[in-house]
């Protein structure tokens, strides 16, 4: 996946890599009484109506991108083309790992994802959500530094995933005639400040307690407090 997607990039800023920095023209989009989505159980978003339900919320993201770029030299890509092909191969590997697990990648955040799972569906919705969560700080993580390293000699990125659970209002948002399927609940919010770790996976209380319980099990939770913040989370860690 990720190879493929570099494959791409790179195509494509062979093609158009100067117009990238030229603005682009803006397409309006037809008014439509229902928008199709990506977020789970909700195939359409209907004009005016509006559902709430549990969700698991999965944010992950890079980790200190700015002091990364500047970890450059001179033989590298220029940084638009570097942040470009970073992105590239990080985005679509982090929606595989995602969808591979039953989740599904709701928003794009520059050089992060914010992905849903149906919470209604326990304990496999905190399984595939932690899977998920695992998959792109390891297998997802070191694919993509190491295409990145053979093809273009960059150092290493770093991932942080955030998880978080509560209930969820799902409707249209923005301006009509240009309508967006939205969730908003505090587990989006939670798990936007919980992706500040350096390669580990941070889940808020409400998920802690919603783990299913075993007797010597293969994860423990290291109570935190989040830097900058009140918020009191949990450090997901396995014990092998």
């Amino acid at each position: 996946m990720i190879h493929q997607a570099l494959d791409q990039a790179e195509k494509v800023w062979k093609d158009h890599g100067k117009q990238l920095v030229e603005k682009g023209e803006k397409r309006a989009m037809a008014m439509l009484d229902h928008v199709p989505s990506y977020i789970p159980g909700h195939p359409i978003v209907r004009e005016g109506e509006i559902t709430v339900g549990p969700y698991i919320a999965l944010v992950a993201d890079m980790r200190k991108s700015s002091e990364h770029l500047l970890q450059a030299r001179k033989e590298e890509p220029s940084q638009l083309e570097r942040v470009y092909y970073e992105t590239s191969g990080l985005l679509p590997g982090l929606a595989w790992m995602i969808n591979d697990h039953k989740g599904s990648v709701t928003e794009y955040l520059g050089d992060g994802v914010l992905a849903l799972f149906d919470g209604s569906e326990q304990p496999e919705c905190v399984y595939n959500a932690y899977n998920a969560a695992k998959g792109c700080i390891t297998s997802v993580r070191d694919t993509l530094n190491s295409e990145l390293d053979i093809r273009y000699g960059l150092p290493p990125i770093d991932l942080g995933v955030g998880l978080a659970y509560s209930k969820c209002a799902v409707h249209l948002v923005g301006l009509e005639g240009a309508r967006h399927p939205k969730a908003i609940g505090q587990c989006v919010y939670y798990a936007t400040k919980l992706s500040r770790g350096a390669n580990e996976i941070w889940a808020d209380l409400a998920l802690e307690a919603l783990w299913p319980k075993k007797k010597d099990g293969p994860l423990r939770f290291k109570k935190i407090t989040v830097p900058h913040t009140k918020i009191s989370a949990f450090l997901v860690e396995a014990t092998a």
